[in-house]
Formats: C-alpha cells, structure tokens, sequence
C-alpha cells in the first residue's frame, strides 16, 4: 500500500471516530414548520431585528440548517443557490453578480457589501471579498442574510447592488471538533480540521472556532469557450493546492439588564494556487496569498425602555502575505508584492422605539484607512528582490458617513391600537470622502400585509461603490497590460424600483420581485497607450430589467426549494470615435433555475 492511501486511511479511520465521539454534540435542528423556516427575524434591513416578510427589502435567508441539509462549505457555495445572483470560481476567489450585472475577471465580488455581524470585512486595499473556507469558519454560522439591491442608504460605501451580512451563532453550550479527510475525483489527497467551542451562563456568552483545510485540486481541465480552440484536451492544472484558514471569536457579557459589551474578531487565511488565472492559464507557479483581520469591541445600552444607543470601535488589518508568486513566462524571474491596510472604524447609532407613528433612527460612522499601495518586486533564485516601477506614497482614506432612518405606520396617524399590516421607511445617508466626490443616497420603502397568504412591497433605493485605492493610485501593472490608476475615478452609482409579492400556501412559500436597475458611470477599462495597459473609467451606463423566483416546500419528510431567475441587461458606452455603443452584459446568464431537495428521515 504506498503511503498516501496509508495517510488517507488513517484521515478516514479518525474522522468516523471523532464523527461518532463528538458530532453526536451536535445541534439539534427542530423540524420547523414552513412558517417558522421562511418568517424567521432579520436584522440587516434596518439593524433591528423584523420578521423576514416585514423588512423593507428583497431579503434572502440561508439558516443553519439548511447550509447543514445541503452540505455547504462556504459562503460562496450557499450563495449559489440564492435567486437573482450568479456566482463564478476561477479556484481563487468567488466572483458574485446581482440581477445581471458582474464587475468583470478579478473583480472577485466588489459589488456586494460582505459583513459579518454587521462589521465590514472586505479586503479593502483592492475592495475585493473573501467567500470561500477563509471567510470564516461555516459551523460559526447562525444564518445568513442577503439583501439584493441597492442599499448604501443604510450601509454606505459599496452596498452597491447588495448586502451579505454573516449571523453567527451565540449564547450556545458546546464544543465540537472534527477531522475529515478523502480523495478528490482526479486521486488526491484532501483533509480539513475544524472545533468549535461554546460556553453560556447567566449574564454572558463566549465563542471560538477555528477552521484550516488543504485540498489537492490538480488534474482539473480548463474548458474552451464556443468557437474557441485554445486548449489541448490533454491539459490539466498541476500542483493546484488550496490551504484556507480562519478564526473567529466572540465574548459577550452583560453588565446589567439594560446594557452589553461584546468583543469579537476573526481571522481569514486565503492561500490558493491561481493555476486558472487569466494572467496565466495553467501554470503551476502562481499563487495568491491575502490575509484580512478584524477586532471590535460594541456597546448597547437602552435607557427610558424607549431610546437605545449603539456603539462601536473596530480596528481591521489587511495585508498581502508572503507566499505570493506571480510567474509569466519561461525564465526564472517571479513577481511578489507587498502592501496592506490597517484601519480604524467607529460607529454610533441612536434610536427611538415606542412611538405609535414615527420609530426613528439616526447614526454616524467614521472610517480611516491608512493604505499602503502595493509594491511589485522581481525576484530571483540568485539576487536579491528588485523593485519593479515606482515605490508608490502611502494613502490615508477617510470618510464620515451621517445617516438618518425612519420608520412610519400611517395607519398610526388615524388610530390608536396599530399591528403592522403596512409600513412606510425611509431613510438617507451622507458620506463625506476625502479621495472622491460626496454622495448622498435614499431609501423609499413600502411594505403592505394584507393575509398570511399575501403581502406586497414596494421598494426604491441608491447606493454607490467607492473605486479602490488600486483603481485610483497604482502606477506599476503587475503584468503587461494591467491596470494602472485614475485619480479621476468617481464611485458609480445606482438606483433601482422593485415590486415583491409573497405569501404562504399550506406548506409552500413563494415570492416572486419584479425589478429594475439602473447603473450610471460604470467603470470600464480602456487601452491607455502605454503598453496597452489599461485605466478605468467612468464611462458606461446599464440597464437591468427582470424577475427572481422563490418558492420554498417543506414537510414532515421532504424539504426543497425552486428558485428562478430572468433578466435583461444592456451596457451602452462611448468607444473611441464617441459613438455609443450597446450590447449585452458579460459573465451573467439571461436564465437561471436553481432547486435542491433534502428528504428527512422519519
């Protein structure tokens, strides 16, 4: 027997032991009813927690038990089944579209706003986010939120065509720890090992989790295009290794009935060989090494049984790690870089719960990044590292963000004894930038419940993505005809009009969104003439059109879901003789239907 099946063998042997040993800790997940699964309480629509059909917002959930049912290992993979997003994997990062619109190769979800407990965690050097394994580890997850659309009037920068915000799991008693191991199709070797550990008690709550994996992905065949003839059908990727780690951690504690401290924090690994990068398709070198962490410390106190005040303090740290490797061509010179962003953000947020019209809200944050603008170096078995380009002058990004959020019950004007059967929101936001223009966006939201088998939302919002420090400041491509910055860049911006419509009937949900969206001074890339590298620009403009789909059945034996999505989208935009030019969207289907069944044992 050669010594990797040995190695296997004894991965397999442990992970049934530590199956049976400790797994059986696990959660007991309740055989919810359809009711309970689909109208569970959300807190990112407007950071206060609402019943899902409530929240003024196309809201998408995925629950513990369903990333459990359905074998999900990562954020990314979960969000492959939500409705209206489309997701890419070039085995580095998870590239995500929203309702026809990707931002293109490398964008790696730029247009969505990752948080985790309401904390941004994007890598903010490139404005790039992590969603696979290195995220955070999937058995930290209570739910997960995903709101599609516009929604920077709440959240600010890069809210821009949606918000996936992480609930991790708290007040738990347990521990968990476990090994698994196997063989890929192509007969290598692949093995992860994670623990969880929970305590609760009277006034607090602590949380840890850790999650590492290695996975061996070599002998995977890159596919042609239609019409293309690029690859031999005997190429396969080598020495394709992926290696994700992430921490994450939470304590909480109440200092009285009226007041909690929480401190949390995570850590995410991602270290992927990019052998199917655009740069360099199949090459064995390359590799990609980011690492991004978070701490933050946030403090509720609620005084008068009325009036709630919320703040919070985070400090963030990104870098670009050692072991990155950019190769390509022949000869024995590689590229690294080197370069990071340490942060500072604090938030506060005062609102006003009682009153029987009017529920407001009003906060501000502020952010500081001080960015330290990648440098490339040469590199060589045999010489020191040489600085390729320029050293570029370090960045300080500020903004202050004003926001002001409204709940109204109209009905409330008229009678005493309100219920919720309709609700208004409305709510705008400042954000002050010192690198590029100010923006102002807005919400108009209308929620109406007339039964348990209906209810209706009509929703119009803005938002804007910020361009990233790359995009504004670098001057040195990392490959030939690469990126270089524009000072001149502006965010983009969108608003989109949106009608819902969902209901119950019997053991089905459904829900079906009409919407519209419309995306001004999209950043495209032009041929600069310098060495055809390209800078961005403010020059495109698209038009979205569609309907997403969901529809939910759940029983006592089986469990499943249909989701289903049509849209049209045109990107117009002036070429090079000013003449404007229209065609579709690239990287998004026109159709998706999505659907998975679980069936329940007895």
């Amino acid at each position: 027997m050669r010594s990797r099946d040995i190695i296997m063998v004894i991965l397999i042997v442990t992970f049934l032991f530590f199956s049976v040993i400790t797994y059986a800790d696990n959660e007991d997940f309740s055989s919810l009813s359809i009711e309970e699964l689909m109208d569970i309480e959300v807190i990112s629509a407007t950071k206060d927690l609402k019943i899902r059909h409530e929240a003024p917002a196309s809201v998408f959930v995925i629950t513990d038990e369903q990333i459990y049912d359905r074998g999900y290992q990562s954020v990314g993979e979960a969000l492959q089944s939500v409705n209206g997003i489309y997701v890419l994997y070039d085995y580095i990062q998870y590239n995500v579209g929203v309702r026809g619109v990707n931002a293109g190769l490398q964008a790696w979800s730029q247009p969505i706003k990752i948080m985790i407990d309401g904390q941004s965690v994007s890598f903010r050097l490139t404005g790039q986010n992590f969603l696979g394994p290195e995220l955070i580890p999937i058995e930290t997850i209570k739910r997960i939120e995903i709101i599609r659309g516009p929604y920077s009037a709440l959240y600010g920068a890069n809210a821009f065509l949606g918000v996936v915000n992480i609930i991790t799991k708290k007040g738990i008693k347990k521990s968990k720890f476990g090994i698994g191991g196997g063989i890929t199709q192509q007969k290598h070797e692949m093995y992860d090992g994670s623990f969880l550990f929970g305590d609760s008690w009277n006034n607090g709550s602590f949380l840890i989790s850790a999650e590492r994996g290695f996975w061996d992905r070599s002998g995977l065949s890159p596919k042609d295009i239609p019409g293309s003839d690029t690859y031999q059908l005997s190429a396969k990727s080598k020495n394709d290794i992926s290696r994700p780690q992430s921490v994450y951690l939470n304590l909480e504690y109440g200092l009285s009935d009226s007041a909690t401290i929480t401190i949390n924090g995570s850590f995410e690994n991602l270290d992927n060989h990019a052998v199917f990068s655009d740069w360099s398709v199949l090459s064995d070198k390359n590799r990609v090494h980011l690492k991004n962490q978070y701490i933050r410390a946030s403090f509720i106190q609620t005084f008068f049984k009325q009036w709630q005040l919320l703040s919070s303090l985070a400090y963030m740290q990104a870098e670009i790690g050692n072991n990155e490797y950019i190769k390509m061509d022949g000869n024995d010179i590689w590229l690294s870089r080197e370069g990071g962003t340490k942060s500072i953000d604090a938030q506060a947020e005062l609102s006003y719960s009682r009153w029987n019209v009017f529920r407001p809200k009003v906060g501000l944050d502020f952010t500081r990044d001080y960015q330290n603008l990648p440098t490339i170096y040469y590199n060589h078995d045999d010489r020191p590292p040489m600085i390729k380009g320029e050293i570029l002058e370090d960045k300080i990004f500020q903004n202050f963000g004003l926001y002001l959020h409204n709940e109204i019950l109209p009905l409330g004007l008229f009678f005493d004894d309100v219920d919720k059967k309709w609700i208004s929101t409305l709510g705008v936001r400042y954000d002050y930038h010192n690198q590029y223009e100010d923006v102002i966006n807005y919400r108009i939201d209308n929620v109406i419940q007339f039964s348990s088998l209906l209810f209706v939302k009509l929703l119009h919002g803005t938002s804007f993505k910020s361009p990233a420090p790359t995009q504004l400041f670098v001057k040195t491509p990392i490959i030939a005809g690469g990126v270089i910055g524009n000072e001149q860049l502006q965010p983009e911006k969108a608003h989109s009009n949106e009608l819902a419509l969902g209901g119950f009937f019997k053991k089905l949900y459904w829900e079906m969104n009409v919407f519209q969206t419309i995306i001004n001074d999209k950043v495209e890339y032009l041929e600069s003439g310098r060495i055809s590298n390209s800078i961005p620009q403010n020059i495109s403009e698209i038009h979205t059109n569609g309907i997403d789909g969901q529809f939910v059945y759940k029983s006592d034996s089986v469990s499943g879901f249909i989701n289903i999505s049509l849209q049209k989208s045109k990107q117009s935009k002036q070429n090079i003789i000013l003449k404007n030019v229209e065609y579709d969207t690239r990287l998004y289907p026109q159709y998706m239907i999505k659907s998975g069944f679980v069936f329940l044992p007895y």
